[in-house]
């Protein structure tokens, strides 16, 4: 069992790509700055003065729930073998409803979101209305920060001087490399992004009331609201996709349907995809780890994929 790391610390950032190793090196440690007491310290100081004051500050409740969140996915991360560590307080801004859209305009609707490049969580001010929507969203983006984080740095210009950073690894989200998508033409590409948010959304899901029994909430009653996030998750489409996957692998390779979904967790927090996928060939075929890996958060990309599965699992059924 891997010891949790020292408090501002987390594990360190790979970073690929063709950029020399004196900045890759400095990548690294911006990173660790960033997860660390530098933390928006190197923004634009009229930024940084803006967000000081648009940023509310927490009371205990809030230090309790982080508290909580830190220690729930911490206990997950040691179960499969993964390195636990605490997302500090400090990382976590909630800002007012205004200010929280400024900062994030594509964000949409949802409650709260996970800045990896910032190593970050922001947190819109009236979720803290709803405790139990708080606590979860908390959870949801406590887990997404603790994901697997990897960044390429390449030269893809005629400039050798001049580097390209952008994120290669997410949790479970997979990119192209900027090097291999100027040398083909093509548009950059990402993928498993529908499944990286059906695992975190799965996990949030099935820790949520232990969650709110650990922060003594007055309101522990969570079935109305699991019912509703159920039935009305902005990723419901791509969790009923990560459900049939983890029913068929389970029949298919005789496991519990925890133990695959664990492997799904410990993928998503280390990297490791390797085992997930043979599961997922073995289950399904031939290049079904790469057709999953076409599911976006959109509900077509997810209904494509659904019926894949489904067929390949009743061509499964017949060779039976």
């Amino acid at each position: 069992m891997k010891e949790k790391l020292p408090q501002g610390e987390r594990p360190e950032v790979k970073i690929v790509g063709n950029a020399p190793k004196d900045l890759k090196e400095g990548l690294r440690k911006i990173y660790a700055t960033l997860f660390g007491e530098g933390h928006f310290t190197d923004l634009p100081e009229a930024l940084y003065i803006r967000v000081q004051e648009k940023e509310i500050q927490k009371e205990q409740l809030d230090r309790d729930i982080i508290r909580a969140c830190n220690d729930l996915t911490n206990e997950v991360l040691e179960r499969n073998g993964s390195q636990p560590f605490d997302i500090p307080e400090r990382n976590i801004h909630i800002l007012s409803s205004e200010f929280y859209h400024q900062v994030h305009p594509t964000i949409g609707k949802v409650p709260a979101a996970t800045l990896m490049e910032r190593q970050a969580i922001i947190i819109d001010d009236e979720t803290r209305k709803k405790l139990i929507e708080y606590a979860s969203s908390i959870l949801h983006e406590v887990f997404h920060l603790k994901g697997y984080f990897a960044e390429e740095s390449s030269n893809t210009g005629t400039d050798k001087n001049e580097y390209t950073q952008i994120k290669y690894r997410v949790g479970l989200m997979i990119s192209s490399l900027s090097k291999k998508d100027a040398r083909l033409g093509r548009v950059h590409i990402k993928n498993f992004i529908g499944l990286n948010e059906a695992v975190v959304s799965i996990f949030e899901s099935t820790h949520l009331q232990e969650l709110l029994e650990r922060i003594n909430s007055p309101d522990r009653n969570t079935e109305d609201f699991l019912l509703e996030i159920n039935n009305d998750d902005s990723y419901l489409p791509q969790i009923k996709v990560f459900r049939i996957i983890v029913e068929s692998i389970a029949e298919a390779q005789e496991m519990t349907e925890e133990e695959v979904i664990n492997l799904f967790y410990k993928a998503h927090n280390d990297g490791h995809i390797l085992h997930v996928a043979k599961l997922i060939e073995k289950t399904f075929g031939k290049g079904s780890f790469r057709f999953i890996g076409t599911m976006d958060k959109g509900e077509k990309s997810a209904g494509r994929v659904m019926d894949y599965l489904q067929k390949q699992r009743r061509l499964r059924y017949k060779k039976e």
